[in-house]
């Protein structure tokens, strides 16, 4: 594919043209991993939010025309990096909550009926996502693999598991919601990530 500029790959992205998202995708992802990195110090996260970016602009791109895609990559990735920022705010402060609450509250006993209830509600819920969500979970959440090492691991791009680990996360977090009460909102934030 020849050079194109920015405007024509947008449109060839709108029409769900891959090959122009793979050379949006090489032309930006170093900018937008430098904004990341900056913001949130981390290069896991960093990584994480390139992903997020590129992945939002694939499922928008034929809703919303980009007019200025400089601004709109700065703009996603700062606003992503300060999601991020605001969700582990977010996470310390109900753990603080439940962790005061908890030990207020509990005993020997109820501790072991909290933990087999939690436990049993997210099997249920992980039970319910596709094979390649499962999959994706397991390797990533339980087994501790990067999304790179996980993608190596089932041969996919690592585009293609983090997409599948959102949409697993997004189903765990709506299963979480309709089952809720104190236990469940702890995870419920906890799968945020």
């Amino acid at each position: 594919m020849r050079l194109l500029d920015d405007e024509s790959l947008l449109e060839r992205i709108a029409q769900r043209d891959e090959q122009a998202f793979t050379i949006l995708y090489h032309r930006f992802k170093d900018k937008i991993y430098t904004y990341a990195l900056k913001l949130c110090k981390n290069e896991s996260d960093a990584e994480d939010i390139v992903h997020s970016v590129f992945l939002k602009m694939w499922l928008r791109s034929n809703e919303n025309k980009i007019q200025y895609l400089d601004a709109y990559i700065e703009t996603a990735s700062i606003n992503t990096c300060l999601k991020l920022i605001r969700k582990r705010k977010l996470i310390t402060k109900v753990q603080d909550a439940f962790v005061t609450d908890w030990e207020e509250a509990h005993d020997a006993t109820e501790d072991q009926n909290y933990a087999t209830e939690r436990s049993q509600i997210l099997h249920e819920a992980i039970g319910l996502l596709s094979p390649q969500q499962k999959l994706v979970y397991q390797l990533c959440k339980e087994d501790g693999l990067s999304y790179s090492q996980a993608a190596e691991r089932m041969e996919v791009s690592t585009f293609t598991v983090k997409t599948h680990m959102q949409v697993a996360l997004r189903s765990l977090r709506n299963y979480l919601l309709k089952r809720s009460s104190a236990i469940h909102l702890f995870l419920v934030v906890y799968l945020t990530f």
